[in-house]
């Protein structure tokens, strides 16, 4: 459309179209802090609204682009301790937490708090106990002096390979806690001279191991509660045996001396008893 042939309302609705592309921009920059943009998400406005031009002649509408950062991940987050062998040293985290805090523009407290919230475990404990989360640069400064190695690792490794034994050092077997491990050691070393530090430090581990496993205890206080009860039980058999025994004896007493015609009272035969003599005499007394 000709600027001259231009009326006022043209301009208001270009104005309102202006205006919802501006809210649309402004969405997706708030998305940009909290969730990822895949690439296919970057956008490009082509604005209707042509400029007043110079000269006379008629123009066609002008076209602007707007394109946005991909950010594909978020920032891992760091727990101070290495667990796998794709985790972040203290040093390589903090290089990429930067790289976020300065694409998102975010300064002061608002940089604290993002990094922050990107601790986890002992690194957050750490800037905690240091009172460190308000401020970005102490927190890294809290968590490069907790979690630093101040060695590379190929330095600590040729320290490793170059380590001998001192003068006043014990050996392996010699510095062990475990008295009975240590003593099983130096024997497996003496009975087996060409024994490698690596299938010495397999036996012992193997040792530990099996040492470790849970083991069956026994209650004493039961134990000696369960032998009481025994012995009591053992005492009354035993005299639940021996009146059941006089109780045999006398009824194969009583069957004998009905066979044999004796007396119960006297012993004597030719009579029972309630007609012995003595047991009238004893009556009569």
């Amino acid at each position: 459309m000709a600027e001259s042939t231009k009326t006022e309302q043209d301009y208001k609705d270009e104005i309102d179209r202006l205006k919802s592309e501006l809210a649309t921009t402004s969405r997706l920059a708030s998305r940009l802090t909290s969730t990822p943009v895949r690439p296919s998400e970057s956008l490009r406005f082509n604005s209707p609204f042509s400029l007043p031009s110079t000269s006379n002649t008629t123009s066609s509408s002008a076209t602007k682009s707007v394109v946005y950062i991909d950010r594909t991940r978020e920032p891992k987050k760091f727990e101070g301790i290495l667990k796998t062998s794709g985790d972040l040293t203290v040093h390589e985290w903090i290089e990429d937490i930067q790289g976020y805090v300065s694409t998102l523009n975010l300064t002061g407290e608002d940089e604290a708090r993002f990094i922050y919230s990107h601790l986890e475990g002992d690194a957050k404990e750490e800037v905690k106990l240091r009172k460190a989360k308000g401020n970005a640069s102490l927190i890294y400064d809290a968590i490069r002096s907790a979690f630093s190695e101040t060695h590379s690792t190929s330095h600590l490794l040729k320290l490793f390979y170059e380590r001998t034994q001192k003068k006043d050092e014990n050996h392996f077997a010699d510095g062990l806690y475990d008295a009975h491990l240590r003593k099983e050691l130096k024997r497996q070393i003496r009975d087996n001279p060409s024994l490698s530090f690596i299938d010495i430090r397999k036996f012992a581990l193997d040792w530990t191991e099996e040492e470790s496993k849970p083991k069956e205890k026994v209650n004493t206080s039961a134990t000696s509660e369960e032998v009481v009860t025994t012995n009591t039980q053992m005492d009354e058999l035993r005299k639940l045996i021996q009146t059941q025994q006089e109780q045999i004896d006398k009824l194969q007493n009583l069957l004998t001396r009905r066979s044999t015609g004796k007396c119960f009272e006297c012993n004597r035969t030719g009579h029972i008893r309630r007609n012995c003599p003595d047991l009238k005499r004893k009556q009569e007394n």
